[in-house]
């Protein structure tokens, strides 16, 4: 993943600092990084962190800045919605 095309790409509300948007760009490349290890699990051991990363991709439809987009967009690119 490319995460410097994360910085600045989305419009954030009045208010979301330099430092705020810094933080989204840390959550994405985290959950990221949460994708790629629970591809790497056994198919019995993955259900419950599916679960969990989907919840986590449901919560930050409110956050802004695009953070929902970005983590359906990897959520999607790694088929988790097949698991």
């Amino acid at each position: 993943m490319n995460i410097s095309r994360h910085a600045g790409t989305h419009e954030c509300p009045r208010g979301v600092r330099f430092t705020s948007e810094r933080y989204f760009v840390a959550l994405i490349r985290m959950y990221d990084q949460s994708v790629e290890l629970v591809l790497n699990l056994t198919s019995s051991e993955r259900l419950a962190y599916v679960e969990h990363l989907d919840k986590l991709r449901s919560r930050a439809r409110t956050l802004g800045c695009g953070v929902g987009n970005e983590l359906n967009s990897l959520w999607y690119a790694a088929s988790l919605d097949e698991q």
